[in-house]
């Protein structure tokens, strides 16, 4: 998850790279959403860790922004602001594109040790 309190861009690289090393058939990489009645809600409404809430408009809390057409932001903080959480978000999905179920399945085969 990319945007939690004291997240940095080594941590999402570390990720990333993880999700290499698993190399799993599909992998997400959603960004943080301060859902109400939840810790970070509360701590971004103190502004806790230097979160802010930008937006308490609840039909953008379920979209992701990777499928989404246009811009919209709905938490950021001061070491970690919006925009840059997408950029991430956008890096760690060029690197790990959803493959093909055949051809995943092909390779797990080929990698069962028999």
């Amino acid at each position: 998850m990319i945007g939690l309190p004291g997240d940095t861009d080594k941590e999402v690289f570390e990720a990333i790279e993880l999700g290499k090393k698993l190399d799993l058939y599909s992998i997400t990489f959603p960004i943080a959403v301060p859902y109400p009645g939840t810790e970070m809600r509360e701590q971004a409404l103190k502004n806790m860790y230097g979160m802010r809430i930008l937006t308490s408009e609840w039909n953008m809390y379920g979209r992701k922004s990777i499928d989404s057409k246009e811009d919209f932001e709905i938490m950021e903080s001061e070491s970690f602001p919006a925009e840059h959480q997408r950029k991430m978000q956008a890096i760690a999905y060029e690197q790990h594109p959803k493959k093909k179920m055949d051809e995943y399945l092909k390779q797990l085969d080929s990698s069962t040790i028999k």
